[in-house]
């Protein structure tokens, strides 16, 4: 049986215990305040249908698939502050092992 080496250990170990973290202090903190700056706009337009979702795309300058899939998440999951902000939150947590790696790499 073949043991797993210590830098295998640490490659997982370190990006998940700090997607851990992040996880807790943002979702502790996600419905602290109301619906503000940029979220009524964004809010409101993933709620079009799409055919006025595309029609926006090309005057808008926010990352279009991200309307289109946070369109799809309040279908789904509403449009509270909660259900909203989480999908942002996920792809911020998400986005720790990317850093994490091209850190290794670079550094």
């Amino acid at each position: 049986m073949k043991l797993i080496n210590r830098q295998t250990i640490q490659n997982i170990l370190i990006p998940g215990v700090l997607i851990l973290v992040n996880f807790i202090i943002k979702f502790t903190v996600i419905g602290y305040r109301d619906i503000c700056h940029d979220e009524p706009f964004t809010i409101f337009h993933a709620q079009m249908d799409l055919k006025s979702l595309f029609k926006l795309f090309p005057n808008e300058n926010n990352p279009p698939l991200f309307f289109i899939i946070l369109h799809f998440w309040i279908a789904i999951f509403g449009i509270s502050p909660l259900s909203v902000r989480f999908l942002p939150m996920i792809f911020s947590v998400l986005t720790i092992p990317v850093l994490y790696k091209t850190g290794l790499k670079f550094y």
